[in-house]
C-alpha cells in the first residue's frame, strides 16, 4: 500500500489487488470443477467457507508504555543470578513486550478492530552433563499488563529452582525408554493435552487427507475416561489470578471469540473451527487463527481440561505402583 495520503493511489492498489485476487480465484475454481469431474467423489462434501453474521466492534487501541532502560536493568540483574551457581554453564533473563492491533472488514459487512497485548519475561540456563548431554531449563512469566510482571523476589526463587533442578538433572541417571504407565503433571500435562489431543480437535484436520483425521468420525462416541471434559476457552482472561496467553476478543476472521465444550464427560461433542466447515458443523465458533502470511485455521485458545473424579498425590502414586506391577 502506498504510504501517501493519496486516495486515488490507494483506489488504484485495491482495485489491482482485488482484480489479480479474482483473476486467481477464477482460475482456482475451474481448476477445482476439473478435479472434482475426475476424481473420487469427497467424503467431506462440506463447504469450503462458512457464512456467518456480520460483526461489528471498535475496541480500544492496544499500546504499552515500558520503562526500557529500567527492564534493561532488571534483565541484567535477573541474568546475573545464575553466575553463583557453578554448574550453569549459560544464564540468561530478557524482557518483551507486544502490542497487537488487528483489523478486520469483509464483503458480508464485518468490520471489526481488536487487539492484544503481552509482555513476557523469559528465563533461560543450561549445564552439561558428565556423559556430554546438553540440558536446559526454561521458564516464563506472562501477562495481559505490567502489573502481572513478577516482584523480583519471584524470580529470584525461580532462578533457585532452576539451578537446583539443573544439578539435579545433571546428576541423574540416564533412562533408557520403555513402555509402561506414567503420571504425567504441570507442564508436562499441558503438553501432552495440547499436543496429543488439542491440534487432533482442530476442524480443518478432519477434511484433510495429508492429516491423521484421528477424530474426523467420532463425534458422539466416546474417546476419554468418562469423568474427564475438555473446553476451549479463549474468553477466560485469566484464572487463579494468572493470565493467559489464549484469550481474545475476536479471531483472525472477525468472528467473536466463544466458548467450546469439545468433550462432556468423555463424549466427542464438537470440534475448534475457523469459517473452513466440516461434516456437521456448518459454522465457526471463533478459533479462526493465523500467523501473519498465512490462512486462518481453527486453532487452540486456551483449551481446559476438567476432572470430575480427582485423587491426591500420594494415592496417584500407590495407583501408578500397581498399574506397573500389573505390566510387570
Amino acid at each position: 500500500m502506498p504510504i501517501d495520503d493519496d486516495i486515488d493511489a490507494l483506489k488504484s492498489v485495491i482495485w489491482l489487488a482485488t482484480d489479480r485476487q479474482y483473476k486467481t480465484g477464477v482460475s482456482r475454481l475451474t481448476s477445482v470443477k476439473a478435479n472434482r469431474a475426475v476424481n473420487v467423489a469427497e467424503e467431506d462434501t462440506s463447504a469450503d467457507l462458512s457464512r456467518e453474521t456480520a460483526q461489528k466492534a471498535v475496541l480500544p487501541i492496544k499500546s504499552f508504555d515500558v520503562n526500557i532502560s529500567d527492564w534493561e536493568k532488571k534483565a541484567k540483574a535477573y541474568s546475573a543470578l545464575f553466575g553463583k551457581y557453578p554448574d550453569v554453564i549459560e544464564g540468561s533473563a530478557s524482557f518483551t513486550s507486544n502490542a497487537n492491533n488487528q483489523y478486520v472488514v469483509n464483503s458480508e459487512g464485518t468490520s471489526v478492530r481488536s487487539g492484544t497485548i503481552q509482555y513476557r519475561l523469559s528465563l533461560y540456563a543450561t549445564t552439561k552433563a558428565t556423559d556430554g548431554m546438553e540440558l536446559y531449563r526454561f521458564e516464563s512469566f506472562d501477562a495481559h499488563s505490567i502489573d502481572g510482571m513478577p516482584k523480583e523476589s519471584e524470580v529470584r526463587t525461580m532462578v533457585e529452582k532452576m539451578a537446583k533442578d539443573l544439578k539435579a538433572l545433571r546428576n541423574a541417571p540416564v533412562v533408557d525408554p520403555f513402555t509402561g504407565p506414567a503420571i504425567l503433571s504441570g507442564r508436562a500435562a499441558g503438553v501432552f493435552f495440547h499436543e496429543i489431543f488439542g491440534h487432533r480437535i482442530e476442524g480443518q484436520r478432519q477434511k484433510n487427507e495429508n492429516e491423521g483425521q484421528t477424530f474426523a468420525k467420532q463425534v458422539g462416541k466416546s474417546i476419554l475416561p468418562s469423568f474427564i471434559s475438555v473446553i476451549d476457552d479463549p474468553t477466560t482472561e485469566k484464572v487463579a489470578g494468572i493470565d493467559l496467553n489464549g484469550y481474545y476478543t475476536y479471531d483472525d476472521e472477525g468472528v467473536k471469540s466463544q466458548p467450546v465444550s469439545v468433550v462432556e464427560n468423555g463424549i466427542l461433542k464438537n470440534f475448534l473451527l475457523s469459517r473452513s466447515p466440516v461434516a456437521g458443523f456448518e459454522s465457526s465458533n471463533g478459533h479462526g487463527r493465523k500467523a501473519p502470511g498465512y490462512q486462518a485455521v481453527g486453532r487452540q485458545g486456551n483449551l481446559i481440561v476438567k476432572a470430575s473424579n480427582t485423587v491426591s498425590n500420594a494415592k496417584l502414586k500407590e495407583m501408578l505402583i500397581e498399574e506397573a506391577k500389573k505390566a510387570g
